[in-house]
This record gives structure tokens, sequence and C-alpha cells, in this order.
């Protein structure tokens, strides 16, 4: 009889436990009962979705920071945030926000600045929550330029013009002859840029299209009167200054003063002449006949209210305003240089005037953003050379 070597003998005692125990682990058959397949399947499913999938990985990393394991953080999130579309806005927002908070808490200055910078240019408008932000991250905040450059106002609305009459001129007995104004209705549209200065003044330098028209009604000694309209198409650069209330609320009411600088390019006069003699005056060029001044200017002022949009990057608004003409549109050199058409067949000499009114009008403004580190702590980081 052959004798069993020690060793052979533990390994097949070794052997036979693995092999016990395979079978006491597995069902027969080799398959896992389906409840336990089931529940292997979902857990390896959470699995893939936090490792693989950027939403998931904003939700592992949101639990991180909880945990306060925020060193790799960052690692985990910039592959997200270079993929296109892996995101929505928001999903971006927190994801740049953790990002920043994780540099705060690893103190990296340099890195929370830039990522903070580029949270702002994805959400310039973004508010910190004074209950759950750190004090760190109000900090930082508050180096950086979140109010806009500037702004973009584009506007239409309607212009009623009231003719003034400074001194009166006439063919016939000026001190007896009643001669009336109609005012005229027309529109008006713009743009502007409008710059903000200490959280509630605001200058504003603009570009606009304004329609205005006027009729005067005369009698001539006693049997004859005339009626004539002119119409003026002219460009001015208005330059406003506004002062703004209520500025941390949805609604801004505001007061505004300016000065109105008008270019006239159209002027043009229509008339007609009844009773002993009738006339009629097709269009008539008053530029050209030389009786209208280019150039004249007005002092405006006037009410308006702004209300926020619903994403907080513009403002709907309603704007009145009065405007009163300082200058003349007569050029009184010319005033007896006219055609005849003008002064003998429908009897009319200019007047010295001015042209005063009210605008009504609606628009949208669009606010503009740069995000930026400020100068004074750029230059206080040494960022800046002194």
């Amino acid at each position: 009889m052959r004798k069993l070597h020690f060793s052979k003998l533990i390994g097949w005692l070794l052997v036979g436990m693995v092999v016990g125990q395979c079978a006491y682990a597995q069902p027969p058959g080799g398959k896992m009962p389906d409840d336990m397949m089931e529940e292997d399947a979902k857990s390896r499913s959470l699995s893939d979705e936090g490792l693989t999938t950027c939403r998931g990985t904003l939700e592992v990393t949101q639990t991180m920071y909880g945990n306060g394991d925020v060193v790799g953080i960052p690692n985990l999130l910039y592959g997200c945030l270079q993929q296109k579309g892996a995101f929505t806005k928001e999903e971006k927002v927190r994801a740049q926000k953790l990002i920043t908070l994780a540099y705060i808490f690893n103190d990296d200055v340099v890195q929370s600045e830039q990522s903070l910078e580029a949270l702002l240019r994805t959400d310039p408008v973004y508010e910190l929550d004074p209950v759950a932000d750190p004090k760190e991250l109000f900090y930082l905040y508050h180096k950086f330029r979140t109010d806009p450059i500037f702004r973009i106002r584009v506007y239409a609305g309607g212009n009623y013009t009231m003719f003034n009459q400074v001194s009166r001129y006439g063919v016939e007995n000026i001190g007896t002859a009643a001669e009336e104004a109609q005012s005229g209705i027309r529109g008006y549209a713009g743009a502007s840029f409008d710059k903000e200065f200490f959280d509630q003044l605001e200058l504003s330098v603009g570009l606009q299209l304004e329609f205005r028209e006027y009729s005067l009604t005369n009698q001539l000694y006693d049997y004859s009167s005339y009626q004539l309209s002119e119409t003026q198409l002219s460009v001015s650069a208005p330059l406003y200054a506004r002062y703004l209330f209520g500025t941390a609320r949805r609604v801004h009411p505001y007061l505004t003063i300016g000065w109105v600088p008008n270019f006239v390019f159209a002027s043009n006069l229509t008339g007609s002449r009844e009773g002993n003699t009738v006339v009629n005056i097709e269009s008539q060029n008053l530029l050209k006949e030389g009786i209208r001044n280019p150039f004249t200017h007005a002092a405006i002022g006037g009410l308006g209210l702004r209300f926020l949009s619903r994403n907080k990057k513009g403002f709907l608004f309603l704007e009145a305003l009065y405007y009163h003409g300082l200058t003349t549109p007569t050029n009184a050199n010319n005033r007896f240089n006219t055609s005849q058409d003008i002064s003998f067949r429908l009897g009319y000499i200019d007047d010295t005037f001015t042209l005063n009114g009210a605008q009504l009008s609606v628009g949208y403004i669009i606010s503009l953003y740069k995000p930026k580190k400020l100068r004074r702590f750029r230059k206080l980081d040494g960022d800046l050379d002194e």
C-alpha cells in the first residue's frame, strides 16, 4: 500500500472546500434567482449612470461637496462642461458653482476666480443665496463686475406736435385777423445706448426718426381765408439723464430730462385758399425755399416705467415725454423771399414759432453683460502692474 504524502493531502482538501463553497452559493442549474438578477441589474445601472453620464456625475459631485470631499470635483466635472449639450443651462451653472466652491475650499484663488467668471458668462444675472451660500463665495462674487456694461433701448410711439407762435407775420391786418393752429399726430421710432451710474443714475445717447405735422387756418380780410399744413421729417440725437427709483424691485419708475438736437431733412407745405380767389398749393419744399432752418433743438422731460423681464436680462418700458422747442424753424432772413405760390397766391408769410409737443412710446431694453474682475481688485491682488 502506497503512502499518501502530507502535502498532497492538504492540496486535495483545499480543492474540496472551494468546490463545496461554489455549490453552496450557486443555485441548481448555475443561475441566480430572478429577484437577485433584477437587483443586480438595477445596482449596476445606477452605478453606470453615476460614472458615465454627466447628469449623474453632477449629482455625485453634489453629494461629494456635501460630504466635504471637494478635491476631485473639478476633474469630474470639467469633461462634461466641455461636451456640447451635456448639461442644460441650469445644470451648467450648478457645475460651475461646484467647481468654484471646490477651488475656494482648496485655497486655489486663481482657479476659483476663473471658474466664477465662467459661471457669470453662462448666467450674467445669477444671484447668490444669502442663506445657503458661504461668505467666501460672496467675497469672491463682489470682486467681479456683475452690472451690464450698457443697455440698448429700442422704441416707437406717437408724436403730438403743437405750434407755438412767437411773433406774427402776414399780408393781412395781423392785429385783427385770427390765426388758429391745429396740432397733428404722427409717429417716431429710435434706439439708444444707456449706461447706468451709481445704481440709480442713467445717461443715454440715441438716434431717432421723427415725423411732425401741424396745421394753420387764417382769415385774410373779410373775403378770403387759407388753410395750410406742414409736415416735417427729421433725425434727432437725444441726450438723456434718467433717475431710477426702486431698482431692487421688478418695476422701476424713473424721471427723464434731456436735450434734443434735431436735423430736419424734409419740410413740406400744402395749402388752399378760398373766397374771392380759389387757390390750391401742391407740396412746397420749405427747405429748398430757404425759409426753414435745418437745425433746431429742444429741451425734454418726462416720466417712465420699466418692467423687468422674466429672464432678468431686459426691460419692457413705457415712457411719456414733453419737449419744448428752444429755437425756431423759421429762417427770418428769407421770410419774404418765398415763391409766389406761397406769399402771393396763398397769402402766407411765415411766423416766428417753435414746435412743442408730447411723445408716448413703448419699447424694450436689452442689457449687455461682460463679467470681469474689477480693476481695483486686480490691482490689489497684483494682477495689474502699479
